[in-house]
Parts: structure tokens; sequence; C-alpha cells
């Protein structure tokens, strides 16, 4: 009699030993793909702001040599508006072409600049040396520059007084920064008063002898640096650093 055929061995529970190491390497591989992607959608701006906070923080600067003193600067220049611009510029052009005819020897100049629009004019046209009572010689010129702020909207006025480097000897203005400030003072009451503008729209700032044009070494450099400049500005934009 034949023998019965032996029982098959059972089969383990289970998955067998090596899907464990093939599941470990799927799921590396998975997350290797899905690190290339991450890397490949970077947004850029936003890497570029978190690494800048790091560098911050961690106290890694740049150093950038400066060789000009640092103004007073503002974004408005590109936002002005085109006919806007044209006519500011051709009324103060007209003002200085007037003016300078009387007095050939006072500098006024009109440009633009990253402040805005700028009527430069000798501050010995406006003041005596040492003084900061307006001459009545300025005033037609003040009454001019305030007309045709007037007659625009969006502007605010600022006034930058300037002096040269030479020391005061005076117990009521002692330094050359109270002199500035008090000029430029002088120039937004008068203002105030001739035109009734409203406070906000107008500035004064004294610069002292700290932005000077030419180097102070000579009467007539530091007769240049003696300015004043009436700045037209945007009312949004007017940013000082």
């Amino acid at each position: 009699m034949a023998k019965p055929a032996a029982k098959p061995k059972p089969c383990p529970k289970g998955a067998p030993g090596w899907m464990v190491s093939f599941g470990d390497l799927m799921s590396l591989l998975l997350t290797f793909f899905i690190l290339l992607l991450s890397f490949s959608t970077m947004d850029v701006v936003k890497y570029k702001q978190i690494t800048g906070q790091v560098e911050k923080n961690f106290g890694v600067q740049k150093k950038i040599p400066v060789y000009e003193n640092p103004i007073g600067t503002t974004l408005i220049a590109s936002d002005f508006d085109p006919k806007l611009e044209e006519d500011i510029i051709t009324r103060l052009k007209s003002t200085v072409k007037r003016y300078k005819k009387a007095e050939e020897e006072v500098e006024m100049k009109v440009f633009k600049d990253s402040r805005g629009i700028v009527l430069r004019v000798s501050g010995n046209y406006i003041f005596d040396e040492g003084s900061y009572v307006i001459k009545p010689i300025a005033w037609p010129l003040l009454e001019d520059v305030i007309a045709i702020f007037k007659k625009t909207k969006n502007i605010e006025l600022y006034n930058e007084a300037h002096t040269d480097s030479s020391p005061i000897n005076s117990k009521e203005i002692p330094t050359n920064w109270e002199l500035s400030a008090l000029r430029a003072v002088s120039i937004v009451r008068f203002f105030n008063e001739e035109s009734k503008v409203k406070g906000f729209l107008l500035h004064g700032v004294g610069r002292g002898d700290s932005v000077p044009l030419f180097p102070n070494n000579s009467k007539i450099n530091k007769m240049r640096n003696r300015r004043v400049e009436f700045i037209f500005s945007s009312i949004k934009k007017i940013v000082f650093k």
C-alpha cells in the first residue's frame, strides 16, 4: 500500500521579511522626490526675505563707502503728474528769469532731484549775513513761490536753509544750526501769514553747514553754500532718511 503524500508546510503569517526593507526604500525615495519638487518651486522672494532676516539677526552686514553727506530723499520724483511737474517747473523758471535780470549776481536755479522739484536761491538774497530776518527785497520772490504752490494740489512745500561753516559770534544765535533753523522757520511763517496755507503743508528744515555744495575754503564757495532750497514734493510720498 502506497504511503500518503506529506502535508505541505503552512505559510508563515504576515508579509515576508524583505518587504520591510522594500517599504523603507520606497518611503525614502518618496521623501527624496518630494524634497526635489519643493526646491524646484521655491519662492525666491520669500527665500531672500528669510535669509535677509537671518543676516540681520546674526549681525551680517555690508560696508558701503559713502562719499556724500546724507540728505532728505523721497520717492516722489517719478510719481509726479507729468503735466503738473511741467507746469511747476515752467512757472519757477519764469520767476527765476524775471528776478535774475534785476539781480544778476544772485544765484537762482530750478532743477529736479530725488526730493522733488527744487528752486535754489542764494541765501544772501533773502537774509543778511548772520541774520534770520527776511529782507524786503526777497518778499516778492517768496510771494511768487507760495502763489505757485497754492495753484497745485496734493503737494507739500519744504524749505531747507543752509549756511557756511564760519562760526557765529552771537549770544542769541550760538551756532549755524540755530541760524539755519530760525531762517527756515521765518520763511514758513512768512508763507503762512501771506497765503493762509494750512500749516501741515509747509515745512522748514535747518541744515546748518552739514550739506555744503562746495568746500568752505574761500569766500565765493562760502557764499554759494549759504542758500535756501524750496522743494515741491508729493504730499503722500515724502520720506526723509
